[in-house]
């Protein structure tokens, strides 16, 4: 997961050239591929103590004390939508620059001829 973050982070900026290689778009893609598995691995870890834990109540854990403690049903409810209305917020934005600036560019690019009638 760390080298994932690391790999997002170096590249949220554009391509680099690391010893004259180019150091681009797939190596993004394989940080995002990296940070979202060790999430999901980590998360799928605590979900996993947890779940083990409420079934058997002998076995009980740090991790598992944390995780019922700090965390509600209703804090992740609203940090779920909380943060599905910010991405449809940015989604909504970069498509309205990407489709009015398609509109200047088509405009500027295809001058309607007007033919006289004969």
């Amino acid at each position: 997961m760390m080298l994932g973050l690391a790999l997002v982070s170096v590249l949220a900026r554009g391509p680099i050239t690391v010893m004259g290689h180019y150091v681009g778009i797939h190596f993004l893609a394989l940080g995002c591929l990296l940070t979202l598995t060790g999430f999901n691995v980590v998360h799928l870890g605590v979900l996993a103590k947890v779940i083990a834990s409420s079934q058997l109540p002998h076995l009980s854990s740090r991790i598992q004390r944390w995780a019922l403690k700090e965390f509600t049903l209703e804090g992740g409810l609203i940090v779920g939508l909380v943060l599905i209305a910010g991405g449809t917020v940015v989604d909504s934005y970069i498509l309205w620059k990407w489709l009015s600036s398609a509109a200047a560019h088509r405009s500027r690019r295809f001058i309607p001829l007007s033919l006289p009638r004969c």
